[in-house]
């Protein structure tokens, strides 16, 4: 009987009932729920396309035309609503669906990463049942990744560290197909998400500085390149044609600093601080804020509230600092108003179930390194960069999730591990 559960356990057909139950949990939570969407300026956006009125409105309608997001997947849900018709069920349903896909194929690519990474069959195991099986981040996976780029970051991200270690572990030079391939790759990740795409930059010049010639380097950085080259460059001419300035990414950085950075946030609650930061600076929350919007525009507010913040910044140094390293622990040991955003409930387990897998998996990525296992240092290198890219900024649910199952997937390599070296169980 142990024979055939151990033979079971390490077949191919565990993983696709795992991401079955994952992908009905998801469903059912939704359907249950209602399926109606509050996913924010991301839904906004995508319900202005639909109705013919452009990449516009993320705050309240008419709100006018935005560079807030990148245009990802809010055109993709614009579409859908335009062809299913705005706002229907249809269009909540198909965009549900896709969104579950999204988290499926993120799982199973972190388990491909996982086997390439080393880590035991159990291990790996154990960190897909507790990704499928328990959801830590319901309200992200099935509401707001239908309009957010969250899900399809990871997919892409993963898919893109899959890759790297593959070409890593490689005796050969890179085919001409798997140059651009992972060219390709790379300028579709740092599109969708640049904090992730910064940190798969920075693991493709060590790979690439570690295996390649020179001639390889620059041909695949060329294309790359090219590639982000155009994504980004009718994006940039959009946003200079239509808001008056050229601007490459997004438009929102000031803001968010803002509501990150400021006498508030110094406060001992964090969670008010918070609640009253946002109310302040963000136009799709306060009245004030949206009212000032209203009367100078989406750049011309922005502009006003980088001026605010960097006045800020320049006189609280000492404040900033404290705030940024109060932000880097979070990305890691959060707390519950982080997960309130959306979906609130069980904030207080989520946090603390997020923040231990957390601390596990930056001491499993760290035990990877020191050990010399293969592909742990590219991993360490993203996981690092996404960190430190929200340092300015106050981590909610959305961007914990994009390293939540990287880290889950070396907590559980940690643990087993250390189990198996202690001798509670074998491998």
């Amino acid at each position: 009987m142990f024979i055939g559960l151990e033979s079971f356990l390490r077949g191919r057909k565990i993983i696709v009932i795992l991401l079955a139950i994952a992908f009905i949990e998801r469903v059912g939570w939704a359907w249950k729920r209602g399926m109606g969407s509050g996913a924010g300026e991301a839904n906004n956006v995508a319900l202005a396309l639909s109705s013919g009125r452009g990449f516009a409105d993320p705050y309240f309608v008419d709100s006018g035309p935005t560079a807030h997001l990148m245009p990802t997947t809010p055109l993709l849900a614009g579409g859908v609503h335009a062809l299913l018709g705005t706002g229907s069920p249809a269009a909540e349903i198909v965009l549900q669906m896709l969104a579950c896909l999204e988290m499926i194929a993120g799982y199973l690519l972190l388990f491909l990463l996982a086997g390439r990474l080393g880590v035991p069959w159990l291990s790996r195991l154990g960190a897909l049942v507790l990704l499928c099986v328990c959801p830590l981040f319901m309200g992200q996976e099935s509401l707001d990744f239908r309009y957010w780029e969250g899900g399809l970051a990871v997919v892409c991200a993963v898919l893109t560290l899959n890759m790297i270690l593959t070409l890593d572990a490689a005796t050969t030079a890179p085919s001409s197909q798997q140059q651009i391939s992972f060219a390709a790759l790379l300028a579709m990740s740092f599109f969708i998400s640049p904090a992730f795409g910064a940190g798969l930059v920075l693991c493709a010049i060590v790979l690439a500085l570690r295996r390649w010639s020179w001639a390889i380097r620059f041909r695949t950085g060329a294309i790359a390149g090219v590639i982000l080259a155009i994504l980004l460059v009718p994006w940039t001419i959009r946003n200079d044609r239509m808001l008056g300035k050229p601007i490459v990414l997004r438009s929102n950085a000031a803001l968010e600093m803002a509501i990150a950075n400021n006498d508030a946030s110094l406060g001992a609650d964090h969670k008010a601080a918070f609640n009253r930061s946002i109310t302040a600076f963000h136009p799709a929350v306060g009245e004030a804020a949206a009212a000032r919007l209203r009367q100078v525009g989406e750049i011309a507010y922005m502009a006003e509230t980088s001026k605010q913040v960097s006045k800020w910044i320049a006189k609280n140094q000492a404040g900033f600092i404290r705030l940024a390293g109060r932000h880097v622990r979070q990305m890691v040991i959060a707390e519950p108003f982080q997960f309130e955003i959306g979906i609130g409930a069980f904030s207080g387990i989520r946090s603390v179930v997020y923040s231990v897998l957390a601390v596990l998996g930056i001491a499993g990525i760290a035990l990877g390194v020191r050990s010399a296992r293969h592909g742990y240092e590219y991993v360490g290198i993203v996981v690092a960069t996404v960190i430190l890219t929200y340092a300015p900024f106050q981590p909610m649910a959305r961007y914990l999730y994009l390293i939540y199952g990287i880290l889950t997937v070396a907590a559980f390599d940690a643990v087993g591990r250390s189990a198996v070296r202690v001798g509670i169980f074998r491998l």
